[in-house]
C-alpha cells in the first residue's frame, strides 16, 4: 500500500529526508511573485497609456493644422479675396476647434494660394515636438472670357 503524496510533488511523507523536503518546498514557492509583477508592470502600463494619449494629441493637432491650412488656402483663393481673408479663415478655424495657433502664412505663387499653418501640441509626455506645421494649396479663382 502506498502513502499519499503532497500536492507540491514531494516524496511520500514517511520516507523522505526532511532536508530534501524543505529544498523542494523552497524551490516551488511563489511568495512575492505578484508584488514583483505589479512593481514592474504598473509603470510600463502607465507609460503605454500616456504615450497613447500623447500620440492622439499630436495626431489631433496635425489634423487641425491640415484642415486649417486647407480652409485658409480655399478662402484666400476665392475670387477677389486676398491673403488677409485666408489668414482670418485660418485663425477662425483654429479658434473654433479649440487649438492654439502659433503662426499662419498665406502666399501666392501666381496660380495658387499656399497656406502654411503651425499649431501648438499639448504635452503629456516630454520629448515630443512642441508644434506641428502643415501646408495646403488651392488654385486662384479667375474670371475668363470664352
Amino acid at each position: 500500500m502506498s502513502t499519499p503524496r503532497l500536492r507540491l510533488g514531494l516524496a511520500p511523507l514517511g520516507r523522505c529526508r526532511p532536508r530534501l523536503a524543505r529544498r523542494r518546498i523552497v524551490a516551488t514557492s511563489d511568495r512575492g511573485e505578484v508584488s514583483l509583477q505589479v512593481v514592474l508592470l504598473t509603470p510600463l502600463a502607465l507609460l503605454l497609456v500616456l504615450v497613447s494619449v500623447q500620440a492622439a494629441l499630436w495626431y489631433h493637432a496635425a489634423q487641425l493644422a491640415d484642415s486649417a491650412a486647407a480652409d485658409g488656402a480655399a478662402a484666400a483663393a476665392r475670387y477677389a479675396a486676398g491673403t488677409g481673408a485666408g489668414e482670418a479663415a485660418v485663425a477662425q478655424f483654429v479658434a473654433d476647434a479649440g487649438g492654439h495657433l502659433v503662426s499662419a502664412g498665406i502666399s501666392a505663387d501666381g496660380t495658387a494660394m499656399v497656406a502654411t499653418v503651425t499649431v501648438h501640441v499639448p504635452h503629456v509626455v516630454p520629448g515630443w515636438p512642441d508644434v506641428v506645421t502643415r501646408q495646403a494649396s488651392a488654385p486662384i479663382e479667375r474670371l475668363t472670357d470664352r
